[in-house]
């Protein structure tokens, strides 16, 4: 599967050198040794995996109706806009590789294998999540809404949440990691001092508010490195692939080139909105950079190696 390609590699890592006990997010974020224990606390009360698919998460912020259309109720919005044409590319392509493979329904439901591999997710992979949880698996229609819902988290998700971190919060004043002491209240002392501070003395009492520079720069180098595209990295739009049987099945070949070329037809759009956008086309004011806008290109699926604000890979890899 190249969703999980290098999964269990990144997330070894991710244990030993960020969540792990006195490692970068306990060093440089505010709860400390708390940090695990809280964001886990936060984790469990909140993920839904039946949430999780794109058309889920907007439905449920109320950005698409509740009624089933794709019609965005805010047009304006990047994410979601060149989202929808990566997730719905990727519903096509769940849709036919399950018809290819199952007649109907009941093919599905009398899979052991397959159903026992769901059960596991839920009961080994998040035995903390609740039955509401999960999607319910049924047929055909809700097992491509469950390997959609699996494949977007880790490719188009995880670039758009990824791979912008550095060009937003490299620059440490936009997005420091902490605080360390509290914002003054309007017109206190301190903020009256803040407030008619002249440079150097500005810039001295704002930083005294926010990260050391040892916490700012640890924290500047990791994002750095999540930040940038490996130098192997497989994209959606790319036409080379190692796991699918191309040569000894011609259906399938022809799903997957389907897919890449609509993939493909998604970058263009999601160029042409970027550059409608710059020369002012107010349907896209967002991406208008001489209206405090920029180009959105977290979600254009092809990309070079290393830090480009660019490509959706496969899986959760660096």
């Amino acid at each position: 599967m190249p969703h999980f390609r290098y999964t269990l590699a990144i997330n070894a890592a991710a244990r030993a050198t960020l969540i792990a006990a006195d490692a970068v997010l306990e060093q440089c974020f505010p709860p400390g040794k708390y940090i695990m224990q809280l964001s886990s606390k936060i984790y469990k009360a909140s993920w839904r995996f039946k949430n999780e698919g794109l058309a889920a998460d907007l439905r449920k912020r109320g950005f698409l109706p509740a009624n089933g259309s794709s019609k965005l109720l805010l047009e304006d919005y990047p994410y979601a806009q060149d989202g929808l044409d990566i997730w719905t590319a990727m519903h096509e392509y769940f849709t036919d590789y399950v018809n290819h493979y199952y007649a109907d329904d009941a093919e599905v439901t009398k899979d052991g294998q397959l159903m026992k591999w769901y059960t596991d997710i839920q009961t080994e992979g998040h035995p903390d999540a609740p039955k509401s949880a999960w999607i319910d698996l049924k047929g055909k229609a809700s097992l491509v809404d469950i390997c959609c819902t699996i494949a977007w988290v880790a490719s188009a998700h995880h670039a758009a949440v990824n791979f912008g971190q550095y060009d937003y919060a490299g620059w440490m004043v936009t997005h420091a990691s902490m605080s360390r002491k509290p914002a003054p209240a309007k017109n206190s002392p301190e903020w009256k001092a803040l407030a008619s501070a002249a440079e150097p003395d500005a810039e001295r009492q704002i930083l005294s508010y926010l990260s050391l520079p040892v916490e700012t720069t640890k924290v500047m180098t990791t994002m750095k490195i999540l930040s940038s595209h490996a130098t192997d990295e497989h994209y959606l739009s790319s036409e080379e692939q190692q796991w699918l049987p191309l040569e000894d099945e011609p259906e399938v070949k022809e799903i997957f080139e389907k897919f890449t070329a609509q993939i493909k037809q998604a970058e263009t759009k999601i160029k042409a909105r970027n550059a409608a956008g710059a020369a002012g086309d107010k349907r896209f004011l967002t991406r208008n950079p001489k209206e405090g806008g920029w180009h959105y290109t977290l979600m254009q699926p092809s990309s070079e190696e290393g830090m480009t604000l660019m490509g959706i890979p496969y899986s959760i890899s660096i």
